[in-house]
């Protein structure tokens, strides 16, 4: 989303015609990273969300991509 809303500005934008992507790029994966982790181990996002509800949703988070290219366990 984060993307999308950089392409946009700069279409529209009259003049300062600056390349954002690559910043607004690296802040989505941040916030993807901290919410996976926030998932693991906070105890209030737990109450608020559930205990490792991506994983419930069939979400793949980035801990678990990590885990299954790191791992040799044909099963995983």
């Amino acid at each position: 989303m984060f993307g999308m809303a950089a392409r946009l500005m700069r279409l529209e934008a009259t003049q300062n015609h600056l390349d954002v992507e690559g910043l607004v790029t690296l802040i989505g994966r941040f916030l993807r990273i901290r919410d996976d982790y926030q998932n693991l181990s906070s105890q209030n996002y737990a109450r608020a969300k559930g205990s490792l509800s991506d994983l419930d949703e069939g979400k793949y988070s980035s801990m678990l991509v990590h885990a299954l290219a790191a791992t040799k366990d044909s099963q995983l």
